[in-house]
């Protein structure tokens, strides 16, 4: 979910997902540019501590960090969705 976050540039998103690398839960490598995009949008020091352990973060804590510029509650409605 975290590199899908990274692919857009204002990123609107419903309250619920977490952001992070489940794969490496599974011994499998992240992929899909997140692993490079995250610490260009956060830090360095985030991105090692989401990257290599799994660890998820809740909508707040990525708002906080910059992974995301808006939270929409309820269904994301076309205009919520279109590109710009």
């Amino acid at each position: 979910m975290c590199s899908r976050a990274c692919d857009t540039f204002n990123s609107i998103i419903p309250v619920f997902p977490r952001f992070g690398f489940p794969e490496v839960e599974l011994g499998i490598l992240p992929a899909w540019c997140g692993t490079q995009r995250l610490p260009r949008l956060t830090s360095l020091e985030l991105a090692l501590d989401l990257i290599p352990t799994g660890r998820r973060m809740k909508v707040p804590e990525a708002v906080k960090h910059g992974v995301v510029d808006k939270v929409r509650l309820g269904k994301l409605n076309a205009p919520a969705v279109q590109t710009t």
